[in-house]
This record gives C-alpha cells, sequence and structure tokens, in this order.
C-alpha cells in the first residue's frame, strides 16, 4: 500500500469509525435513559462523541449524571428551567461544551438554575444560592480542540481505576499558560503534515494537561476524545509536536481500528508474549496501536526539525526524541512482523508500517546511530546529551522531508 492509498484508507476508517464510536455511545444513551435521548437526537452524532459520555459509561460509578454532561448538546430552547449538577472534590462543575461554574462546595450535589446566557446562571443547594464564578471553555487557536481547564468526576474515575496502582493523575493547576505552545505545536503538524491534522482535528476534542511521575501522557477509548499529556515529562514545542503526535495518535487510531477484527486475525487481545514467545506485558491491539503512532511522531518530528521550523535551541531536543522513537519502532515492528496475526487488511497497513520506517533508515542513517542505552520509557534529554556527547560533530539533517 503506497503512502496516498494509505491516507485514503485512513481518512475513510477514521470517519467510520467515529460513527461506530457514536452509535455505541447512542445505544448506550437510549439504554439508559430513553426520555434524554429523545431530547437528544437531533443535535446529531457530534453529541455522542463527546468525551466525558465515553468516561461516563466507563466508569464503575460515575458521579456526574447524563443530563449535565449532554446540557451543551442541547438546543437552549429545550433546556430545562434546572437541572441537577454535581459539584468535584475542588467545588468544580463541568458543562462540557459551556464551561465551568467554580464553587467553594466540594463534592456535592446541586441544582443549576438557567437564565439564557451562562453566566447568567445560578446555582442552588436546595434554596441557598451557592456564590459561583463562570469559566467558559478555551479552544487552541482556531483548532476546535478544548484546553480542558479543570477536571471532573469521571475523567478522575477513569484515570483512577485504570492507572497503575491507583494513583490519580493531577491537573494542572493553570493550563492557560500551556495554551500558546500547544497552538504552536498544532500549527507546526498542520504545516507539515495537513492530513493528519485533519485526523487530530476530526477526532481529539481536549487536550488535557496533568503532572505525575507515576504515570505516563494517555489517551483510550474510555475517553475517546481527549489527549492527556504529563507536563513532567517536558513542556517545549518539541515535547507538544511529539506528544499531541503521540497521544493525538492513538485517539485518531482508535477511531481508524473501531473494527479491530478488520485489521487482526487472532483475538487482538492476545499478550506479546503468547506472538513473541518473549515476555511482554501488552497486548497485541496495543503494539499494533504503538507502531501507528511511532509512525505519525517520526514523520511530525522529522518533517517540522527539517523544515526548521523549530526555534534552534530546540534542535537537539527534537533530533533526540526522533532518533529514540525511531529506534523503538523498529523493535515493535519487528515483534509485529509474523504470519497469521494479520488480515488482509491489517497486512497491507502494517506493510504501509514497514516503508515507512524503510525509507526513514535510509534517509536518515543517522538515526539509528545515536546511543539510546539507559533511556527510559519517555524521552530524556539528559540521558541523551550525556550518551551522545559528540552531538556538535555529528552530520546535520538532510533535506526536509515531503509533507503528508
Amino acid at each position: 500500500m503506497d503512502r496516498a492509498h494509505f491516507l485514503d484508507l485512513q481518512e475513510q476508517r477514521v470517519i467510520q469509525g467515529q460513527r461506530v464510536l457514536s452509535d455505541t455511545t447512542r445505544a448506550l444513551v437510549i439504554r439508559r435513559d430513553p426520555e434524554l435521548y429523545d431530547v437528544l437526537a437531533e443535535a446529531g452524532g457530534d453529541a455522542f462523541l463527546e468525551p466525558m459520555l465515553f468516561a461516563y459509561f466507563s466508569a464503575a460509578e460515575p458521579r456526574v449524571d447524563l443530563p449535565q454532561i449532554v446540557l451543551g448538546y442541547v438546543a437552549e430552547d429545550q433546556r430545562p428551567d434546572a437541572l441537577p449538577v454535581d459539584t468535584d472534590e475542588h467545588g468544580c462543575v463541568t458543562l462540557p461544551r459551556i464551561g465551568y461554574f467554580l464553587t467553594e462546595a466540594p463534592s456535592r450535589k446541586l441544582t443549576l438554575r438557567l437564565g439564557g446566557a451562562p453566566e447568567k446562571a445560578r446555582l442552588f443547594d436546595g434554596e441557598e444560592e451557592i456564590p459561583s464564578r463562570f469559566e467558559p471553555c478555551v479552544k487552541l487557536g482556531d483548532t476546535g480542540i478544548e484546553l480542558c481547564l479543570h477536571s471532573n468526576p469521571l475523567y478522575d474515575a477513569v484515570l483512577h481505576d485504570g492507572a497503575r496502582g491507583g494513583v490519580r493523575a493531577p491537573f494542572e493547576a493553570d493550563p492557560r499558560r500551556y495554551a500558546g505552545k500547544l497552538t504552536r505545536a498544532l500549527s507546526l503538524i498542520q504545516q507539515v503534515s495537513p492530513r493528519y491534522y485533519r485526523e487530530l482535528t476530526r477526532t481529539v476534542r481536549q487536550i488535557a494537561l496533568f503532572r505525575s511521575s507515576d504515570l505516563n501522557s494517555c489517551a483510550g477509548v474510555a475517553m475517546h476524545g481527549v489527549a492527556l499529556l504529563n507536563l513532567a515529562l517536558g513542556d517545549t514545542e518539541a515535547f507538544f509536536v511529539d506528544d499531541i503526535s503521540h497521544q493525538g495518535g492513538h485517539v485518531v487510531f482508535n477511531a481508524f481500528t473501531a473494527r479491530r477484527r478488520d485489521f487482526l486475525a487472532i483475538d487482538p487481545d492476545t499478550p506479546m508474549t503468547e506472538v513473541t514467545g518473549h515476555k511482554d506485558v501488552r497486548s497485541l491491539y496495543t503494539v499494533f496501536h504503538g507502531v501507528y503512532t511511532e509512525i505519525m511522531m517520526i514523520e511530525t518530528l522529522r518533517a517540522v526539525g527539517e523544515s526548521k521550523l523549530f526555534d534552534q535551541a530546540l534542535d537537539e531536543e527534537a533530533l533526540g526524541r526522533l532518533s529514540c522513537i525511531f529506534q523503538k519502532s523498529r523493535v515493535d515492528r519487528k515483534n509485529l512482523d509474523r504470519e497469521g496475526i494479520f488480515t488482509p487488511l491489517g497486512k497491507d497497513v502494517f506493510e504501509h508500517f514497514k516503508d515507512s520506517t524503510d525509507n526513514v533508515a535510509r534517509e536518515r542513517p543517522d538515526l539509528a546511530r545515536y546511543d539510546m542505552t539507559g533511556q527510559p520509557y519517555n524521552f530524556d534529554l539528559t540521558v541523551f546529551r550525556a550518551k551522545n556527547p559528540s552531538l556538535a560533530a555529528m552530520e546535520s539533517p538532510l533535506p526536509s522531508a515531503s509533507a503528508a
């Protein structure tokens, strides 16, 4: 499969996959609250791709009710005069597509009385008004991607339930300070890879920032549409191009492979240990996901770097990140390069991935020569510098990669 056909397939499959995922939450809403569905049905499929809906149906004990989650998708003339809402442990009420109400009433069920514009709404505990401050949603440039300003009980529940050892990820207290770098990173991806950028903006609804020494950046179907970036791992434009391509890539590929059995001939949840014979806690589908995101990270980092779009001070970091992910991709590719695990369609896709890494190996042989020993799972610039002290004497990048 050549690149043009892959990009066409990706667009087709992402559109189809978003529809499959939307239909899944649609069916769950119908089952849970038929009357609410009747009101929401006119909002179209977009409403059923709301990330908090996925989190609601993924959480063992959801602490936010459906009407609060979907209020922003309901036509104003059909909204109720009053609505029960839940605050999080910090006193924040989250209303997707509308904004946030900040209160001093943590972990409480309140009543939101609407009054036209969101800033005119008021919160009550019984008949007592609860003072609040309204914060509207913040979009990143003209992308339509929202910057998550505050966590909510559903996101917390999903992260807590799925994280290693039940560790919760503390959300960044002031995410707005990174809005400029995030917008710039998205703009760089758009410049060098417009079709990948289109799939990112088609699927990623929100970018959420957190800090944790225990957790990795992440994205998953349980919060489909959200890319969660760990600021403990970096906060430069090079980091954001890398991690948006990575975590946003997981969001894209979840839609791309919404019908997983179209690509994998054996159970997608098969442990890689059974595939390779070597100890590996990941599943076959997880590694397939990983190879896709590695390809996207390589393409974007390489194109931005070779186009000289990064500030010069970031060149070394961008090169280190590119080399690190390139060398990782070769290991994952080798593990998947086996007979019998892919359907014909999956094999075509995987062959495209192999061709992509082969092209990079031919055009940028330097990437395989940098010393990556001692690197942790997440790239560490200090380790890279220590292992490659003569970096300045190494060959300079080859001519720019073509835009995708």
